[in-house]
């Protein structure tokens, strides 16, 4: 059995991934301009030589640019190598710019292998490392990209250095080594990157078909929700003032278009979260959790249990309105989406949650909203009264820079028109301090701490709200904030952090009473004491 690798360089098509675009430029330059340039040459005449002489150019700069940009990735394709030896893994790019990053394997805490499309065609893996530690938590991002045997091989010998030769009785229900195994070819195709049987009886939860879609719809964030409502309000509210103001049908029809395009991202990412959840499966196994999820790019990652820093819920708008809610974890590693804490179930219906968790993750308890501290009435009565003065200084400003300075410059006498933008202008405001102040009233109902003997469970949000739960023990500092509004209404602010990625190290506490906010300051003292 292999103790080490030395020199394993990435798989080939790492040359078409990193330089796809340039190959796709040259393709559509010979597919689209080399039969005109042969006929150009065939029928050449004089009056043609400068024209051609420009397009020889062209064509020229081209094939050289792009030529070079799949050079430059054919010699960092070879100038790159992965080695592991003495228990240290070493990620070395030879090329103008040498790179050599080198990385404890007593560190990883996670061994991740990912798949696109593309790679699930050719048969290859990107390989993605977490790791516990904050240090070298940013040195993991390595461009590894696998054939199949390789990334097995690297990945058992990766999970035996980190937990010995238990590995194998701890992550999988056959041979790790799968390419020295006797599984026949089906065996294999059936055996997921961390080589257990991905049938659904090995997973503890499975969803897929309609739940898939109906978990993407509950995720998306409120922010997509208002903006996709507006841009719509916006093109239909454009489209009626340009016609108003004697714009043609087609300018109106124009602007409509452009807005409901914008809001159509709205769109694009339901369809997105949904592929990213198709078919999601969890399991549990001793102290890990195993996720598999995706269409087009398929991820299969691991949570080790006790690298675990906080718990969250998350409900967004939508998730109100549909019942669901969604679980993360907060760790130590993690990249783009990852970085502010792993998914470990998409929004699921709120009936079923509780015997979910119960089966991957019963560490954690889920706490009822109803069981929290709220937050002091003095704070809803100052950010309402804040909210109202604002507005009505907004309101006022609009009214004055358009009577003052817009209706003089454009000239307009009529008095029926500016009686109109008057009332848009006061209808604007007023709709603005109303939304405003449902917010500030559902945050008041919304936020709120729960603190017990060993963890405290932090509610925050409007529309959309997320619950943390972090224990004592994994807090590495709390800070409390009071200023000068806040002293005379006695309460404070302030935040808390874990060992995790830089955004989600930081965990903000809601303005809460003094008392509240001391409670919880002698349970985390008396933690650390």
């Amino acid at each position: 059995m292999y103790n080490e690798i030395r020199g394993l360089r990435n798989h080939p098509t790492y040359i078409i991934e990193t330089s796809w675009g340039a190959l796709l430029i040259l393709v559509m330059l010979v597919v689209n301009s080399g039969q005109q340039f042969v006929d150009l040459v065939k029928n050449f005449d004089a009056t043609d030589q400068e024209m051609v002489r420009d397009l020889i150019i062209l064509l020229s700069v081209f094939f050289l640019y792009n030529g070079l940009m799949i050079f430059l990735s054919f010699r960092q394709w070879k100038l790159t190598s992965l080695s592991i030896v003495d228990g240290s893994l070493t990620w070395e790019q030879n090329t103008i710019f040498a790179k050599k990053q080198e990385i404890s394997v007593s560190t990883i805490s996670n061994v991740n292998l990912e798949q696109n499309i593309f790679e699930r065609i050719v048969g290859t893996y990107k390989l993605k490392l977490d790791t516990s530690s904050l240090s070298t938590a940013n040195k993991t991002d390595m461009k590894i990209i696998l054939g199949e045997a390789d990334a097995y091989k690297v990945r058992d010998l990766l999970l035996r250095l980190m937990h010995g030769e238990a590995a194998e009785s701890m992550y999988t229900d056959g041979p790790t080594d799968l390419q020295n195994s006797d599984l026949d070819d089906a065996e294999k195709e059936t055996t997921n990157p961390y080589g257990y049987a991905c049938e659904q009886e090995d997973f503890d939860i499975v969803l897929s078909g309609k739940e898939n879609i109906l978990s993407a719809i509950a995720s998306l964030d409120g922010i997509s929700v208002y903006f996709s409502f507006w841009m719509i309000v916006a093109g239909i509210g454009g489209a009626a003032i340009l016609k108003l103001s004697g714009g043609s049908n087609g300018e109106s029809i124009a602007i409509l278009v452009t807005f409901l395009f914008v809001a159509a991202g709205f769109i694009k990412k339901i369809i997105t979260k949904a592929l990213d959840c198709f078919h999601y499966k969890v399991r549990r196994k001793e102290d890990h959790i195993y996720i598999t999820s995706g269409a087009l790019k398929i991820r299969s990652y691991s949570v080790p249990v006790n690298q675990i820093q906080a718990f969250r819920l998350k409900k967004s708008l939508l998730g109100r309105l549909m019942h669901r809610t969604s679980v993360s974890i907060i760790n130590v590693g993690g990249e783009k989406e990852d970085v502010d804490g792993q998914w470990i179930l998409p929004a699921v219906l709120d009936t079923e949650l509780p015997e979910m968790l119960s089966k991957i993750l019963p560490e954690f308890q889920i706490t009822d909203g109803k069981e929290m501290v709220r937050r002091p009435m003095s704070v809803l009565i100052r950010k309402q009264l804040m909210n109202v003065i604002s507005k009505v200084v907004v309101t006022g400003l609009l009214h004055f820079l358009y009577f003052e300075y817009l209706c003089y410059e454009w000239d307009l006498a009529d008095w029926s028109y500016n009686s109109a933008v008057h009332i848009v202008i006061l209808v604007f405001g007023a709709i603005w301090m109303l939304w405003d102040g449902l917010q500030n009233h559902v945050e008041q109902r919304t936020e709120g701490l729960k603190i017990s003997e060993e963890s405290v469970s932090i509610r925050r949000g409007k529309l959309d709200w997320e619950q943390v739960q972090i224990s004592y023990d994994k807090m590495q500092m709390m800070k409390l904030s009071q200023g000068p509004v806040m002293r005379v209404l006695h309460t404070r602010k302030g935040q808390v952090r874990v060992l995790a990625s830089t955004i989600g190290c930081v965990q903000k506490l809601p303005e809460m009473s003094e008392a509240v906010m001391s409670l919880l300051r002698e349970r985390f003292q008396a933690t650390i004491d």
